[in-house]
Protein backbone atom coordinates (compact mmCIF):
# COMPACT_ATOMS: atom_id res chain seq x y z
CA UNK A 1 0.00 0.00 0.00
CA UNK A 2 1.16 3.50 -0.86
CA UNK A 3 0.38 6.74 -0.49
CA UNK A 4 -1.49 6.92 -4.70
CA UNK A 5 -3.30 3.42 -3.79
CA UNK A 6 -4.32 5.16 -0.55
CA UNK A 7 -5.81 8.19 -1.67
CA UNK A 8 -7.81 5.71 -4.56
CA UNK A 9 -9.24 4.11 -2.07
CA UNK A 10 -10.23 6.90 0.05
CA UNK A 11 -11.62 8.39 -2.90
CA UNK A 12 -13.92 5.20 -3.89
CA UNK A 13 -15.36 5.30 -0.20
CA UNK A 14 -16.46 8.61 -0.53
CA UNK A 15 -17.81 8.52 -4.07
CA UNK A 16 -19.65 5.52 -2.58
CA UNK A 17 -21.06 7.03 -0.09
CA UNK A 18 -21.87 10.19 -1.82
CA UNK A 19 -23.87 7.99 -4.70
CA UNK A 20 -25.96 6.69 -1.93
CA UNK A 21 -26.62 10.19 -0.58
CA UNK A 22 -27.47 11.27 -3.47
CA UNK A 23 -29.50 8.52 -4.58
CA UNK A 24 -31.18 8.52 -1.14
CA UNK A 25 -32.39 12.18 -0.93
CA UNK A 26 -32.90 12.77 -4.59
CA UNK A 27 -34.53 9.87 -6.36
CA UNK A 28 -35.72 7.12 -4.18
CA UNK A 29 -39.23 7.94 -3.13
CA UNK A 30 -39.56 11.39 -4.72
CA UNK A 31 -43.27 10.84 -5.47
CA UNK A 32 -43.48 10.70 -1.85
CA UNK A 33 -41.60 13.52 -1.77
CA UNK A 34 -43.54 15.71 -4.37
CA UNK A 35 -46.47 14.37 -2.33
CA UNK A 36 -48.44 11.94 -4.97
CA UNK A 37 -48.32 8.54 -5.58
CA UNK A 38 -46.00 6.64 -7.61
CA UNK A 39 -48.52 6.01 -9.99
CA UNK A 40 -49.48 9.30 -10.86
CA UNK A 41 -45.76 10.37 -10.79
CA UNK A 42 -44.80 7.37 -13.71
CA UNK A 43 -47.86 8.88 -16.13
CA UNK A 44 -45.38 11.84 -16.31
CA UNK A 45 -42.70 12.09 -18.49
CA UNK A 46 -40.12 13.21 -15.69
CA UNK A 47 -41.98 10.72 -13.51
CA UNK A 48 -41.14 7.78 -16.12
CA UNK A 49 -37.09 8.75 -16.78
CA UNK A 50 -37.02 9.49 -13.04
CA UNK A 51 -37.94 5.55 -12.63
CA UNK A 52 -35.39 4.59 -14.78
CA UNK A 53 -32.64 7.16 -13.88
CA UNK A 54 -32.87 5.57 -10.33
CA UNK A 55 -32.94 1.71 -10.82
CA UNK A 56 -29.45 2.39 -13.01
CA UNK A 57 -28.57 4.74 -9.93
CA UNK A 58 -29.39 1.63 -7.75
CA UNK A 59 -27.43 -0.79 -9.59
CA UNK A 60 -24.38 1.20 -9.81
CA UNK A 61 -24.09 1.86 -6.51
CA UNK A 62 -24.58 -2.15 -5.43
CA UNK A 63 -21.92 -3.06 -7.38
CA UNK A 64 -19.84 -0.33 -6.54
CA UNK A 65 -20.60 -1.85 -3.07
CA UNK A 66 -19.60 -5.19 -3.98
CA UNK A 67 -16.29 -4.41 -5.82
CA UNK A 68 -15.25 -2.37 -2.83
CA UNK A 69 -15.71 -5.94 -1.04
CA UNK A 70 -13.69 -7.77 -3.51
CA UNK A 71 -11.00 -10.52 -1.93
CA UNK A 72 -7.48 -9.03 -2.00
CA UNK A 73 -6.20 -10.82 -4.69
CA UNK A 74 -8.17 -12.44 -7.15
CA UNK A 75 -6.26 -15.24 -9.16
CA UNK A 76 -3.21 -13.08 -10.48
CA UNK A 77 -4.61 -9.65 -9.85
CA UNK A 78 -4.43 -7.43 -7.04
CA UNK A 79 -7.39 -5.73 -5.75
CA UNK A 80 -8.14 -2.08 -4.54
CA UNK A 81 -10.48 -3.26 -2.08
CA UNK A 82 -11.38 -3.13 1.72
CA UNK A 83 -9.79 -6.95 2.09
CA UNK A 84 -6.58 -5.30 0.79
CA UNK A 85 -6.46 -2.20 2.76
CA UNK A 86 -7.36 -4.44 5.89
CA UNK A 87 -4.66 -7.01 4.83
CA UNK A 88 -1.66 -4.88 4.43
CA UNK A 89 1.42 -5.01 6.62
CA UNK A 90 1.89 -1.92 7.97
CA UNK A 91 -0.93 -1.75 10.28
CA UNK A 92 0.01 -1.80 14.19
CA UNK A 93 -1.46 -4.30 16.69
CA UNK A 94 -3.79 -2.22 17.94
CA UNK A 95 -4.98 -1.08 14.68
CA UNK A 96 -5.44 -4.38 13.65
CA UNK A 97 -7.70 -5.52 16.90
CA UNK A 98 -10.52 -2.15 15.40
CA UNK A 99 -9.84 -3.49 11.58
CA UNK A 100 -11.67 -7.10 12.94
CA UNK A 101 -13.99 -4.94 14.34
CA UNK A 102 -14.83 -2.77 11.17
CA UNK A 103 -14.13 -5.92 8.80
CA UNK A 104 -17.04 -7.77 10.14
CA UNK A 105 -18.77 -5.11 10.34
CA UNK A 106 -18.35 -3.87 6.48
CA UNK A 107 -19.03 -7.56 5.34
CA UNK A 108 -22.71 -7.37 6.43
CA UNK A 109 -24.05 -5.04 3.48
CA UNK A 110 -22.29 -6.77 0.76
CA UNK A 111 -23.99 -10.08 1.73
CA UNK A 112 -27.04 -8.46 1.23
CA UNK A 113 -26.38 -7.19 -2.38
CA UNK A 114 -23.50 -9.67 -3.83
CA UNK A 115 -26.30 -12.34 -5.00
CA UNK A 116 -28.27 -8.95 -6.71
CA UNK A 117 -24.70 -8.14 -8.44
CA UNK A 118 -24.16 -11.59 -9.75
CA UNK A 119 -27.44 -13.28 -10.59
CA UNK A 120 -29.06 -9.67 -11.79
CA UNK A 121 -26.49 -7.02 -12.79
CA UNK A 122 -23.81 -9.15 -14.14
CA UNK A 123 -25.49 -11.95 -15.77
CA UNK A 124 -28.83 -11.85 -16.51
CA UNK A 125 -29.98 -15.23 -14.88
CA UNK A 126 -32.78 -16.78 -16.57
CA UNK A 127 -33.78 -18.66 -13.13
CA UNK A 128 -33.96 -15.90 -11.04
CA UNK A 129 -35.85 -14.44 -13.64
CA UNK A 130 -38.23 -16.91 -14.06
CA UNK A 131 -38.65 -17.21 -10.09
CA UNK A 132 -39.36 -13.40 -9.69
CA UNK A 133 -37.17 -13.56 -6.39
CA UNK A 134 -36.12 -10.11 -5.13
CA UNK A 135 -32.18 -9.58 -4.32
CA UNK A 136 -30.56 -6.78 -3.37
CA UNK A 137 -32.91 -6.25 0.07
CA UNK A 138 -31.51 -4.95 3.30
CA UNK A 139 -32.43 -3.51 6.36
CA UNK A 140 -31.96 0.74 6.05
CA UNK A 141 -29.98 -0.05 9.75
CA UNK A 142 -27.17 -2.00 7.63
CA UNK A 143 -26.44 0.78 5.48
CA UNK A 144 -26.06 3.13 8.55
CA UNK A 145 -23.52 0.89 9.51
CA UNK A 146 -21.89 0.33 6.73
CA UNK A 147 -21.16 3.74 5.61
CA UNK A 148 -20.56 4.91 9.29
CA UNK A 149 -17.93 1.84 9.60
CA UNK A 150 -16.38 2.81 6.05
CA UNK A 151 -15.60 6.24 7.32
CA UNK A 152 -13.46 4.64 10.38
CA UNK A 153 -11.42 2.53 7.92
CA UNK A 154 -11.26 5.88 5.27
CA UNK A 155 -9.77 7.97 7.80
CA UNK A 156 -7.34 5.13 9.27
CA UNK A 157 -5.88 4.57 6.00
CA UNK A 158 -5.52 8.66 5.31
CA UNK A 159 -3.39 8.39 8.46
CA UNK A 160 -2.13 5.75 8.17
CA UNK A 161 -0.72 6.80 4.24
CA UNK A 162 -1.45 9.88 3.28
CA UNK A 163 -1.01 12.31 6.42
CA UNK A 164 2.01 9.91 7.34
CA UNK A 165 4.36 13.54 7.61
CA UNK A 166 1.67 16.07 8.06
CA UNK A 167 -0.01 16.72 11.64
CA UNK A 168 -3.49 18.00 11.71
CA UNK A 169 -5.88 18.26 14.31
CA UNK A 170 -8.73 19.90 11.85
CA UNK A 171 -12.06 17.75 12.33
CA UNK A 172 -12.93 18.74 8.93
CA UNK A 173 -10.47 16.81 6.77
CA UNK A 174 -12.02 13.28 8.61
CA UNK A 175 -14.43 11.47 6.50
CA UNK A 176 -18.08 11.42 7.95
CA UNK A 177 -20.06 9.42 5.89
CA UNK A 178 -23.62 9.96 8.06
CA UNK A 179 -26.51 9.32 6.77
CA UNK A 180 -29.09 10.64 9.41
CA UNK A 181 -27.22 13.69 10.85
CA UNK A 182 -27.06 16.51 8.30
CA UNK A 183 -25.56 18.80 10.49
CA UNK A 184 -22.41 16.54 10.98
CA UNK A 185 -21.94 15.60 7.47
CA UNK A 186 -19.47 17.90 6.16
CA UNK A 187 -20.07 16.95 2.14
CA UNK A 188 -21.25 18.95 -0.27
CA UNK A 189 -23.41 16.07 -2.14
CA UNK A 190 -26.30 16.29 0.40
CA UNK A 191 -26.80 19.84 -0.46
CA UNK A 192 -27.04 19.44 -3.90
CA UNK A 193 -29.25 16.38 -3.61
CA UNK A 194 -31.46 18.35 -1.45
CA UNK A 195 -32.00 21.05 -4.17
CA UNK A 196 -32.17 18.70 -7.21
CA UNK A 197 -34.96 16.89 -5.09
CA UNK A 198 -36.87 20.05 -4.12
CA UNK A 199 -36.44 20.74 -8.41
CA UNK A 200 -37.21 17.52 -9.65
CA UNK A 201 -40.72 17.46 -7.29
CA UNK A 202 -41.42 20.80 -8.57
CA UNK A 203 -41.38 19.63 -11.88
CA UNK A 204 -43.50 16.49 -11.43
CA UNK A 205 -45.69 18.57 -9.75
CA UNK A 206 -46.38 20.64 -12.67
CA UNK A 207 -46.23 17.77 -14.86
CA UNK A 208 -49.29 16.42 -13.42
CA UNK A 209 -51.14 18.82 -13.98
CA UNK A 210 -51.30 18.33 -17.65
CA UNK A 211 -51.66 14.51 -17.17
CA UNK A 212 -55.00 12.99 -17.39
Amino acid sequence: MNKDNAESFCNECQNSYENFLICNIALFNLPSAAEMTEDKALRTPLGFCINRVAIMCYDSWITQVVRLDDPAKTRNNKNLSIHRVIEAEDWTSNEKNKLQKLSKELGELPKHLKPARDKIISHNDLKIRESKQRLGEFDGRLVKLYYRSLADLANMVREKWCLRFVHSNNDNDKYVFDLETPIKDPSPARLMAEKLRDCLCRGLKEQVKHVT
